[in-house]
């Protein structure tokens, strides 16, 4: 018998068809279909209701394609201690990017689609600048934790092959108490890279925030579906997902949202990239 073959939902967003790792329609050379199968998710989860703390070096809050996710009231800025998340120059890009990835605004008709594309963003500031102390970085894990369900952390221990490192006692009781505690009691969700060290043979495990048992450990496969050309193996990895990186064979970046003008990492000055 014939039956009805339903479309899946596509956004509208300019780049979305260069977005390969959420939709793979050959654009990876070679074509792989490497991506994360999430366009069926979107009929009916686009990530509405969810909080999403992105840790990091601070948010362009006036992005076009994140402003209208970001939560300004749930903001803090524990490097100068104030509510302010705002990006504090043009080094500070990484936050901005990472949370195109996850929420970048869908289906608006402007630049490209994050994961989960209508869930609010909470920028928390942390890393970048000084040296941050335990006390800071504690703190920014039980921010707002009855409201922000999944803290996003895209820092840790250096990947340089050498540094066993991990939380001091503060973060420790901060990452503990949020796994229990937030969330209404259903514990905080905090998610953490495996690492960008293979090539300096570094080791997830060596890496106490990502070998926490209070944390995701999350790894990087390339647009072949192979293990990332800086992606740390490890022991502590739950999920892998699609990322990539330029200028290496087989490998594509991921497009996502970068400070405004020449801001961030794609300026004028740098031909052939968005």
């Amino acid at each position: 018998l014939g039956k009805r073959q339903s479309k899946k939902l596509v956004p509208n967003d300019s780049l979305f068809d260069q977005q390969w790792h959420l939709l793979d329609a050959g654009q990876a050379v070679p074509a792989s279909r490497i991506d994360l199968n999430v366009t069926n998710v979107w009929e009916k989860y686009r990530g509405q209701g969810i909080t999403l703390g992105v840790v990091d070096d601070g948010l362009e809050l006036t992005h076009p394609d994140l402003v209208s996710n970001i939560i300004l009231t749930l903001g803090y800025d524990y490097r100068d201690g104030d509510a302010d998340p705002s990006s504090g120059g043009n080094d500070d890009y990484h936050g901005t990017q990472v949370a195109g990835v996850a929420a970048a605004r869908g289906n608006n008709a402007v630049g490209i689609a994050g994961v989960a594309y209508e869930a609010s963003l909470a920028g928390i500031r942390l890393v970048g600048g000084n040296n941050q102390t335990d006390e800071q970085n504690a703190a920014s894990m039980v921010h707002s934790n009855q409201v922000i369900q999944i803290s996003n952390n895209s820092w840790g221990a250096s990947d340089d092959g050498e540094t066993l490192d991990g939380p001091g006692p503060l973060m420790k009781l901060a990452l503990q108490d949020g796994a229990r505690n937030g969330r209404g009691g259903k514990g905080t969700i905090f998610v953490w890279p495996a690492g960008n060290g293979r090539q300096t043979q570094d080791n997830a495990n060596y890496d106490g925030y990502a070998n926490s048992i209070y944390t995701i450990a999350a790894g990087a496969v390339n647009s072949l579906g192979q293990q990332a050309s800086y992606g740390e193996p490890g022991a502590c990895l739950m999920v892998v997902a699609p990322s990539g990186v330029e200028g290496v064979p087989n490998e594509r970046g991921v497009l996502t949202t970068d400070l405004a003008g020449d801001g961030g990492q794609n300026t004028s000055a740098v031909t052939g990239d968005l």
